[in-house]
């Protein structure tokens, strides 16, 4: 029974994506046509600096919703998420009117546009966050799936009128199609939410909402780190190639990345969901997962391990036919770029395990190593000390080895019982 529920679920979690993909896909080579290289690499610095600012717009604290132990506990982290989320927008708007004030003050170059907007989009995605993994809580994956293909027709509809309407837009047009995007992923998300209960804990909980944050602070505090290593390493490549080979070399980067990773935005992102939802479940009521995780790391590889390889057989003639000649160096990046987004694809939806049974010192430790070889493969790009190729080689055999290591012993792990509380 909990199988077929299982892949019903699934079926819910990935739909959303699906269609977003199909919208991307479908229009990537106007896109590509429409915005140049450049305009793609600028873009990936603005969506590389919400995505360090939506660590901080939530402080990891949205994880903490799903292993609550009660749904009232669950409610209070999602207020509490709610407040880091208003907070941090507000902080970073004065940030941003202060820089403004100073550069004018003594005559330094003027900031970019988008810098307003930021403050914004940090609070609409840790709001969003917070509002999304609380739906996952209560299997609400309908929702979620509606509001992530609404966020992708939205995005990608604005990003087609803003440049046909104003055509020397360049890169602004791309980060204002995401803002609205995300903010229309925020009012699905929020449609149909009985506010009575939150509203409540709101204005009469505030203690128990500090009280129970503190119970989860290890945890969250424990995930923010994790997840801000992980950001890190998985954004600072961008400005990494943007340093030590150009904008234009970025773009190819990041194209390329956008396609190989979509897979595990598409599927694997949906069944990662579902199995820790279901996993948290499991280990609440004393059940280990172990047989749950062969399944979904066995069923993963075998659908995805055929796709992967022949995707990277013939990436460089796919992206050059259906966007356009000057791509071409894109698809000779996403070659090698897809051959460790397979193992991302395989990992994704067991990675994180360990804070089911409330282990942190793993994942925090494998993060760092990581982290630490980044950086140094950073400074191996940013320095020019290897050609483009062999700093995407480099990086493929590292990320490769990371994800090996995460899910042999995320493996292990599942095999153990909970402890009595």
């Amino acid at each position: 029974m909990w199988r077929s529920q299982f892949l019903r679920n699934v079926l819910f979690a990935g739909s959303g994506t699906a269609i977003s993909h199909v919208l991307l896909f479908a229009t990537l080579p106007l896109l590509a046509k429409l915005y140049t290289p450049n305009d793609f690499g600028v873009f990936a610095l603005y969506t590389a600096a919400i995505g360090f600012g939506s660590l901080i717009a939530t402080l990891q604290f949205d994880s903490t919703i799903l292993i609550a132990s009660n749904s009232i506990k669950a409610i209070r982290l999602l207020v509490a998420v709610l407040y880091i989320a208003m907070a941090a927008g507000g902080t970073a708007m004065v940030l941003a009117i202060s820089a403004a004030v100073v550069a004018g003050t003594f005559g330094i170059a003027h900031l970019p546009a988008w810098t307003f907007l930021l403050p914004i989009h940090l609070t609409i995605l840790g709001s969003s966050q917070a509002i999304r993994v609380w739906r996952i809580r209560i299997a609400g994956f309908a929702v979620v799936s509606k509001a992530v293909a609404v966020r992708a027709f939205i995005a990608t509809a604005c990003s087609l009128i803003v440049i046909a309407a104003f055509p020397t837009i360049g890169s602004a047009g791309l980060i204002v199609s995401q803002f609205l995007g995300d903010f229309a992923l925020l009012v699905v998300l929020l449609w149909g939410i009985d506010f009575r209960r939150i509203l409540l804990v709101m204005r009469h909980g505030r203690k128990k909402v500090i009280a129970t944050s503190l119970v989860y602070r290890n945890q969250g505090s424990a995930w923010f780190f994790t997840y801000l290593m992980s950001t890190i390493w998985a954004h600072i490549p961008v400005y990494a190639i943007t340093a030590g080979f150009g904008a234009t070399s970025a773009g190819y980067y990041s194209m390329a990345e956008r396609i190989s990773f979509a897979p595990s935005q598409l599927v694997s992102q949906a069944i990662a969901d579902v199995f820790r939802q279901r996993a948290a479940d499991m280990h609440r009521s004393g059940h280990r997962f172990d047989r749950l995780f062969l399944r979904v790391l066995l069923g993963t590889t075998a659908v995805a391990a055929p796709c992967f390889l022949l995707g990277a057989s013939f990436a460089p003639t796919l992206f050059a036919v259906t966007l356009g000649g000057e791509w071409r160096p894109a698809g000779e990046t996403a070659s090698i770029i897809l051959i460790y987004s397979l193992l991302a694809f395989i990992d994704r939806p067991v990675q994180y395990t360990t804070f089911i049974f409330g282990i942190v010192a793993y994942p925090l430790a494998i993060n760092s190593v990581r982290l630490s070889g980044e950086l140094t493969l950073a400074a191996v790009a940013a320095f020019r000390i290897v050609t483009f190729h062999d700093y995407l080689l480099l990086a493929c055999v590292w990320r490769s080895a990371f994800y090996v290591t995460d899910m042999t012993f995320t493996y292990f792990l599942s095999r153990r019982l909970p402890m009595p509380t």
